[in-house]
């Protein structure tokens, strides 16, 4: 059985205690306030020493790794568009609101590009593409837990439900439409928020109901 990370420390610094101890009694025979004191006890205050330090390194290398597995944090989002636009439209999609995760959504694909527009009061997921494209974005890091807060939706009528505000545009004449297929997942310690959006997009502002799971990794 694994000893647990506390009981690491405690034979750690109790060995680093009785170290010093017996390193002390050597020091007094050296100096004539006790019998002389020879040279194996200095060599089991020395094996004292590295039992201890050793120990205590190897509770902090579990303890940094135990940290960085509970602080590590994955967020993708991964959109494909299939559309009869013939030439250049935009789309408007839900963004994550935690600011760190911004440089990430900033990606391009040939001659189309996703970004996020925070030019309004919440952010958006401004995307100008020509013809079909996906976007696969992946962004990793070490740090505190993700706000998972998305704008441009509301909640639906059952608690795994949502609803998500999307908007396509096209300049060009004639009617507009594009299939959206939209995966948002955070990643964390024990825990996965998930949006799942497939929806057929017409050229207007419309509402799309999508699929928001909270649960265990």
């Amino acid at each position: 059985m694994d000893l647990p990370l506390w009981a690491l420390y405690g034979v750690g610094t109790a060995a680093i205690l009785v170290g010093f101890m017996v390193f002390h009694r050597w020091l007094q025979g050296l100096t004539g306030r006790r019998a002389h004191q020879p040279e194996a006890v200095l060599g089991a205050a020395v094996v004292a020493f590295l039992v201890g330090s050793g120990t205590i390194a190897v509770a902090i290398a579990i303890d940094n790794e135990a940290l960085q597995v509970e602080n590590r944090r994955i967020f993708t989002y991964d959109l494909s568009l299939h559309t009869n636009a013939t030439g250049p439209y935009r789309l408007y999609l839900p963004s994550p609101e935690d600011r760190r995760l911004f440089p990430a959504l900033d990606e391009r694909n040939g001659t189309s590009t996703l970004r996020v527009n925070t030019t309004g009061p919440r952010p958006l997921i401004e995307v100008f593409a020509i013809g079909n494209v996906s976007f696969a974005i992946r962004y990793e890091f070490i740090g505190l837990p993700f706000n998972t807060s998305l704008s441009r939706t509301t909640p639906g009528a059952s608690p795994s439900s949502v609803i998500a505000t999307l908007e396509l545009s096209d300049p060009a004449p004639g009617a507009t439409s594009a299939a959206v297929d939209l995966d948002i997942v955070f990643s964390e310690f024990c825990r996965v928020t998930h949006l799942t959006l497939i929806a057929d997009v017409d050229e207007r502002v419309g509402a799309y109901p999508g699929l928001l799971t909270v649960g265990p990794c």
